[in-house]
C-alpha cells in the first residue's frame, strides 16, 4: 500500500486497512471504492466480515426463535393469520380482486414498485427491528452497512439502525457505530466516532479497546497519549486480541518515539500475535545486535507462558 504523500510502501498498523508510512509518518487507509483518508479504518477485513456475517446470522436466528415462541404462547384467535382463516368467502374474493387490479396497474404503469432495501429472507428481521428487537436492529444495520445477503448498501439506514441498537445498550452496535463514523459515513465525525468506541471499550469490547488504543496512538478524535494507548492495548490483549498484541509489540520495539523501549516485551507480544494468526510485520525488536537472539528466545519463552495462562473472553450476547 503506497503512501499518498511520498509514495513509499506503508506498513499495516492497528485494525482493518490502516497503514503507516515509514518515510513521512503519515497514517492512511484504503477504504472500499473511496480515496485514501487519514487514519480511517473500514473496520472489516475479510476475516472480520466473516465474523460479522456469522454474528448477524446468529442474532437473526435468535430473534426469529423468540418471535415464534411469542406467537406460540398467544391464544389461537390472536395468532398471526388466525383472523384471516375466519374471513367470509366474499371478503376474500374482494381482497383478491383488489390485489389483482393493483398488480395490473403496477404492471401497466411501472409505478409503485419500491426498490427492495433488504433481501426477501430478511423481511422478518426488518419487522423485528421495527418492533424494537435490539439484536434485529443491529443485524439489519449490518446488512445495510456491508450489503450482506443481497441487501442494498445504504449508509444512512445503517446509521439509523446502528444508533437505535447502540442507544439501547448493544455493545457491538456501539463499536460498529463508532467505526461507521470513522470510515463509512458520508460525513465522517472523529469526535462522535471516539465517543462510541470509548463507550464500547469501557464495557469490555476487545476490538473497541484495540481501536481506542489506535486512536490514542495517533490522536484521532482524542488527544494523542501513548500511555493511554498502551493501557487500552493491554486490556484488549488480555482478551486475546491479536491486533492489540501487535500494537504493544510496536510500542515496545520503539515504533513510536517517546515511549519506553522494551525489546523482550516486544518479542513476547509479537510471538503471541503470531500464535493468534496475525503477523505484526516486525523485523527486529529494537535490541542491540548482541542481544538480538536472546531477545527473540526470551520473547518466545514469555509468549508461551502467556498463552498457557489463557485469555479472558467476553461472552457473545
Amino acid at each position: 500500500m503506497e503512501c499518498p504523500n511520498c509514495g513509499q510502501t506503508g506498513k499495516q498498523v492497528g485494525l482493518g486497512q490502516t497503514y503507516e508510512c515509514p518515510g513521512c509518518g503519515a497514517v492512511f487507509v484504503q477504504a472500499e471504492r473511496q480515496p485514501l483518508v487519514s487514519c480511517s479504518s473500514d473496520g472489516a477485513t475479510a476475516s472480520e466480515l466473516a465474523d460479522v456475517t456469522r454474528l448477524a446470522q446468529i442474532r437473526q436466528r435468535a430473534a426469529q426463535e423468540r418471535r415464534e415462541k411469542t406467537e406460540q404462547a398467544l391464544p389461537d384467535e390472536r395468532r398471526p393469520g388466525a383472523a384471516v382463516a375466519r374471513r367470509p368467502f366474499w371478503a376474500a374474493l374482494v381482497a383478491t380482486l383488489v390485489l389483482a387490479a393493483t398488480a395490473a396497474g403496477v404492471y401497466l404503469t411501472g409505478a409503485l414498485v419500491p426498490r427492495p432495501a433488504v433481501a426477501s429472507n430478511d423481511r422478518d428481521l426488518r419487522a423485528l427491528a421495527a418492533s424494537g428487537e435490539v439484536g434485529a436492529q443491529f443485524g439489519l444495520a449490518l446488512l445495510y452497512d456491508f450489503g450482506f445477503q443481497g441487501s442494498v448498501r445504504d449508509p444512512e439506514e445503517a446509521y439509523r439502525w446502528y444508533l437505535k441498537a447502540a442507544a439501547a445498550g448493544d455493545i457491538d452496535a456501539q463499536y460498529f457505530l463508532g467505526n461507521w463514523h470513522r470510515a463509512r459515513s458520508p460525513r465522517p465525525d472523529r469526535a462522535e466516532a471516539a465517543y462510541w468506541v470509548i463507550t464500547a471499550a469501557e464495557q469490555g469490547h476487545s476490538t473497541a479497546q484495540a481501536t481506542l488504543a489506535d486512536l490514542y496512538r495517533v490522536g484521532e478524535g482524542v488527544d494523542k497519549d501513548l500511555e493511554q494507548a498502551a493501557a487500552w492495548y493491554a486490556k484488549a490483549a488480555e482478551q486475546g486480541n491479536a491486533a492489540a498484541h501487535c500494537g504493544l509489540a510496536r510500542l515496545y520495539a520503539g515504533a513510536e518515539s517517546g515511549y519506553r523501549r522494551d525489546p523482550p516485551a516486544a518479542a513476547t507480544h509479537d510471538y503471541v500475535a503470531k500464535s493468534l494468526g496475525r503477523d505484526c510485520g516486525l523485523t527486529d525488536y529494537g535490541a542491540s545486535a548482541t542481544l538480538a537472539k536472546w531477545t527473540a528466545d526470551e520473547g518466545i519463552r514469555r509468549g508461551k507462558e502467556r498463552i498457557a495462562k489463557g485469555f479472558a473472553r467476553r461472552p457473545l450476547k
